[in-house]
C-alpha cells in the first residue's frame, strides 16, 4: 500500500539513492571532474563499490515497498539497507576524505545521501513497528 507513510519514507530513499546521484555529483576532482554515479561505475575497482552498492540500497528500498503484507520482512530488509548504507558512508568517507590518493576541489551534497537515506529507512521502521503493533493489538481483541 503506497499511501502509508512508511511507503513515502522509503520511496524518498530510493530516490536518495538510486536517482540523485545520477545528477548531484558526490565529488569533483581536478583532474577527471564530477563524481556522479555514471563516472563511478566506469571507474573501476574500488570506486565501482560505491555505485553498486548506491543502486542495490535503492533496489532494496523500492523492493521493499511492495512486501507490506509481509512487516516483519519488511524490518529484516530494512535493517540489512541500513548496514550497507553505513559501510557504503563508510566507503565514501575514506575514498574521499581518508584515502589521499586524488586531490578533490570540493565535496558534493551527494555525500549526505546515504545519511539521509539511512534517516528515512530508521523512520520506515517505527512505521512498521507502529503497524505491527496495532496488528497484535487487533488480534489480542478478537
Amino acid at each position: 500500500m503506497i499511501q502509508r507513510i512508511q511507503s513515502i519514507y522509503m520511496l524518498a530513499a530510493v530516490v536518495l539513492t538510486g536517482v540523485l546521484p545520477w545528477f548531484v555529483p558526490l565529488a569533483t576532482e581536478t583532474e577527471t571532474g564530477q563524481w556522479n554515479l555514471s563516472y563511478l561505475l566506469q571507474a573501476g575497482y574500488p570506486y565501482a563499490f560505491i555505485a553498486y552498492a548506491f543502486l542495490l540500497a535503492a533496489l532494496l528500498s523500492f523492493i521493499n515497498i511492495f512486501l507490506y503484507k509481509n512487516r516483519k520482512l519488511q524490518l529484516k530488509i530494512n535493517a540489512f539497507n541500513i548496514i550497507l548504507l553505513i559501510a557504503l558512508s563508510g566507503a565514501i568517507v575514506y575514498i574521499l576524505f581518508l584515502s589521499g590518493e586524488k586531490t578533490f576541489s570540493e565535496k558534493g551534497i551527494g555525500v549526505v545521501f546515504p545519511a539521509l537515506s539511512i534517516l528515512f529507512l530508521i523512520l520506515a521502521n517505527r512505521g512498521i513497528g507502529k503497524d505491527e503493533n496495532l496488528v497484535k493489538s487487533l488480534d489480542r481483541i478478537r
